[in-house]
């Protein structure tokens, strides 16, 4: 049998776009599962949704009792931040990230919280440093999606959220405001 070289270089073309495809369509399905489609406008379909999704991929929540957020624990950090989803049928979806700090004095009254609070505003772009009704410290940061989010994007977020939070409550003029 003779060896015809324009018929296996067509052959050959035919494996290679066949193996490029293959490797492309396997590569979107990995894509797609490391992404959740997060649409309409229940936030607690969302809530139980991204819960599951995280749990499934080695990211540890809980939902809250009401199930309105998720509970993540940094214990590396010795942090707990709460996620809200909070979806929108006509845009941009996100999903709120909040943490509350213990242990601050209050004796000096609120004023000294606000300055602590418009301090840390100041001096740390991570998100908005706030005095909620109970007179607690927080700080909330949110990453933005449309329809769907990314494994990625939210596990360096809440990575990048943790370590920003820590540094900014490390700082040292932060223990004038602590008990």
């Amino acid at each position: 049998m003779l060896h015809d070289p324009v018929m296996g270089g067509a052959s050959m073309k035919k494996s290679i776009v066949f193996a490029l495809l293959f490797l492309a369509l396997g590569l979107n399905s990995l894509s797609a599962q490391a992404s959740l489609i997060l649409s309409g406008a229940d936030n607690q379909r969302a809530t139980k949704q991204l819960a599951g999704w995280l749990n499934d991929r080695g990211t540890e929540v809980t939902i809250s009792e009401g199930g309105t957020y998720l509970v993540y624990e940094d214990y590396d950090e010795n942090i707990t931040v709460s996620l809200y989803p909070k979806l929108s049928k006509s845009g941009l979806d996100r999903i709120l990230a909040q943490v509350y700090f213990s242990g601050l004095d209050q004796s000096q009254g609120q004023g000294t919280l606000y300055e602590l609070a418009n301090t840390l505003n100041n001096e740390w772009s991570i998100g908005t440093f706030f005095i909620d009704d109970d007179g607690s410290l927080g700080v909330e940061s949110q990453i933005t999606f449309v329809d769907y989010i990314d494994y990625v994007e939210i596990t360096n977020f809440l990575k990048w959220f943790d370590s920003a939070v820590v540094d900014a409550i490390s700082e040292d003029w932060v223990e004038y405001y602590v008990e």
